[in-house]
């Protein structure tokens, strides 16, 4: 029951109809006869999963029952991937941005919190820079990344 409730304020709040069309018409795209390629750009521009998007249009009068099942078997894991970074492997993203990018891996994430967090890139080099600044402490920083003072020495060194 959650997840369904989960799931319908996603389709609310990521794909409303207004959306769907709009992002059809940019690309010219004819909701009744889509390619892979096509329903990848599609749920990249949306930034969300097909099953979503295809609820989502399918509940907007967009596409009928028989297409959203078809669709919903078509597989676009690799139109998507070509379309949207957010799609790509670890190893994938690490090869397309570079070997500055590897050096996050296994930095991201906390250790403290009894639920594993991955915290985003911005904001670690914000916790960063103020310690770098001297406007907090090393400890301060440990605890705003949710790691332990060794764990933090470790993953950042002796910055200050």
């Amino acid at each position: 029951m959650c997840e369904e409730r989960a799931d319908a304020f996603a389709q609310e709040a990521l794909v409303p109809r207004s959306t769907l069309v709009h992002v059809a018409q940019r690309h010219g795209l004819n909701w009744s006869s889509l390619s892979a390629g096509q329903l990848a750009t599609i749920c990249a521009e949306c930034h969300t999963e097909k099953k979503t998007v295809l609820r989502a249009a399918l509940e907007a009068g967009l596409v009928a029952q028989e297409t959203h099942d078809h669709y919903a078997n078509m597989d676009i894991a690799a139109q998507l991937r070509a379309v949207s970074e957010h799609a790509l492997t670890t190893e994938e993203y690490i090869r397309a941005k570079g070997k500055e990018t590897a050096a996050w891996l296994g930095k991201r994430d906390s250790t403290v919190s009894s639920r594993k967090i991955r915290l985003p890139v911005t904001y670690i080099n914000s916790v960063l820079e103020a310690l770098g600044n001297s406007s907090i402490s090393r400890g301060k920083a440990a605890e705003m990344l949710f790691v332990d003072g060794d764990v933090f020495r470790e993953r950042f060194g002796n910055s200050e």
